[in-house]
């Protein structure tokens, strides 16, 4: 048997002796593993012991190089497979050359795995979120999920390979490049998209995408839900909020024929102030809607007083003086998702302002020379 053949004897852990790609030598713990008496694993070649969709892998062993880590089936006495873990390492014993390879039995964990890969892939089938995976260079769907077909209509099948940009509204496809330069900066991106379903349907999609390397090949895995619902009732309540700000603003100017046009003129050289001052597009629209109100106070206001065509006494001034805090006061009753109270008397007060009064000397131009009409403009 030799000094090799008894160590592997005596391990506790399934093992065995190759010569020239044949079992040489087998313990108890390996026959135990594999089914067989030990007397019945002599003699035979390693290659027919290995599920046939394995053999390529024991390539390397069969020819004797040292080989680690090698998942393998083998053939069972019984009929079935059990899934190890060989590691081989080349020994000599004397003259002569033999392959050691110790199995680790890792059936559970292959089980584990498999049970594993069959639950993500029932997810994947039942989840309603579209889950896609595209290359990040050409932007070609490599994979998709049913959910892709219950929500938008289209056949799985037909899409693999596809540019994704061809999902988008015609008219927002070349922010593709957008999107794909900020996912390869950042590794990771999220937003809205707005895509056309299978019926010439605008959707709306939010998606958070991340890049994951396989190999030298770089991938960007996904996964999405609809928000058209979320969006559309966004919009068609910032559309109603809109109407009801200028509605509330006309009110305003009906009480003084005076200032006619004054609020309206009063939110665009804000809005434009802001452009300039580089304020985000995020934060022009409260401030709009802010300098919209800023005058709403004078509903307080006596109409005799804000009509009159004579200089005020000094009750008078007091009243037209106290309307900004007036309107912040209702604005402040008001759920604005912005602080739209103090923005707003703030563009009551702030035209002395330092601050106000350099962005105004830095302005070159504007696009209505008339807006200039009201920090000059008396009343008659």
């Amino acid at each position: 048997m030799g000094i090799c053949g008894e160590v592997i004897a005596q391990l506790p852990v399934p093992a065995c002796l190759l010569r020239e790609g044949v079992v040489f030598l087998a313990n108890r713990a390996f026959a135990g593993l594999t089914g067989y008496r030990p007397e019945e694993l002599d003699g035979r070649p390693w290659e027919e012991m290995v599920h046939p969709g394995d053999r390529p892998e024991v390539a390397s062993l069969v020819s004797g190089q040292v080989a680690e880590g090698v998942f393998l089936r083998l053939l069972t006495g019984d009929g079935n497979t059990v899934s190890v873990r060989c590691h081989a390492a080349v020994l000599f014993d004397g003259d002569q050359k033999f392959l050691a390879i110790q199995a680790v039995d890792v059936s559970d964990l292959r089980r584990a795995a498999e049970d594993t890969a069959q639950r993500y892939e029932d997810l994947l089938h039942n989840i309603s979120d579209i889950v896609h995976v595209h290359s990040l260079e050409e932007g070609r769907l490599l994979y998709i999920n049913p959910a892709f077909h219950q929500l938008f209509g289209y056949r799985v099948q037909d899409w693999p390979g596809r540019p994704i940009r061809d999902l988008l509204v015609p008219r927002f496809r070349h922010l593709y490049g957008e999107y794909a330069r900020k996912l390869s900066e950042n590794g990771h991106h999220q937003g809205v998209m707005y895509l056309v379903d299978a019926h010439g349907r605008e959707r709306y999609i939010e998606y958070h995408d991340v890049i994951r390397r396989e190999g030298p090949t770089a991938v960007v895995r996904g996964i999405a839900h609809e928000v058209t619902e979320r969006v559309t009732r966004a919009r068609n309540q910032e559309q109603m909020l809109d109407g009801i700000t200028l509605a509330m603003a006309d009110l305003v100017e009906s009480r003084d024929p005076y200032t006619s046009g004054h609020q309206k003129r009063v939110a665009e050289i804000a809005v434009t102030l802001a452009r300039r001052m580089g304020f985000p597009p995020e934060r022009l629209r409260p401030l709009f809607i802010a300098a919209s109100l800023h005058d709403i106070g004078k509903i307080s206001v006596p109409t005799e007083i804000l009509s009159k065509p004579a200089p005020l006494s000094n009750l008078e001034r007091q009243f037209i003086e106290q309307h900004p805090q007036v309107g912040a006061d209702i604005l402040r009753r008001v759920p604005f998702p912005w602080n739209v109270a103090t923005s707003s008397f703030a563009t009551t007060n702030a035209w002395t302002a330092p601050a106000t009064l350099t962005a105004f000397r830095g302005m070159k131009s504007i696009r209505n020379p008339a807006s200039w009409r009201w920090p000059t403009s008396t009343k008659p």
